[in-house]
């Protein structure tokens, strides 16, 4: 089963017990963006740096066309996720849906002298599902090994 998309890990775990009954394997991640997959590493790197930078505070942007049902986005908790664990505290998320905007994360470190921005912009909602291909490459072949899940980019 490949899930490219959010809000049903409330039905997650009745997901993972399918796969593992049927002998399957789970391929599930926000999106398979490979930028996104690139930015990921790229906030776990900065929030590693900044982690014992003083002032600063932290702050995550995600913007959606107006017509996304989740707020905050699957992508955005993620890598709110990553930033946290390296940081050692929360990190707030503000969600804005407007217009036809297909996804924009901005992760902002703010001090009184100084601002990083780090920015990843989708041009277009085809790149979610873009790199499905190459990551299900990856995958076990179902019938000779175990089922197992895996993590595109950021889940």
């Amino acid at each position: 089963i490949v899930v490219g998309t959010t809000g049903w890990d409330d039905r997650r775990a009745e997901v993972e017990a399918f796969v593992e009954r049927v002998g399957g394997a789970l391929l599930a991640a926000p999106n398979f963006s490979l930028g996104v997959a690139a930015f990921t590493l790229t906030v776990e790197a900065a929030a590693r740096a900044m982690r014992a930078a003083p002032g600063f505070d932290v702050h995550l942007i995600e913007t959606h066309h107006a017509q996304k049902k989740d707020a905050p986005s699957g992508t955005a908790l993620a890598l709110a996720r990553v930033a946290a664990a390296q940081l050692g505290r929360d990190v707030p998320i503000t969600s804005v849906r407007t217009g036809s905007v297909p996804g924009i994360h901005e992760l902002i470190f703010d001090a009184q002298f100084e601002q990083i921005r780090l920015v990843h912009t989708a041009r277009d909602r085809r790149v979610f599902a873009a790199h499905t291909h190459r990551c299900q490459s990856s995958m076990p072949s179902v019938r000779s090994e175990k089922p197992t899940q895996s993590s595109a980019s950021t889940n």
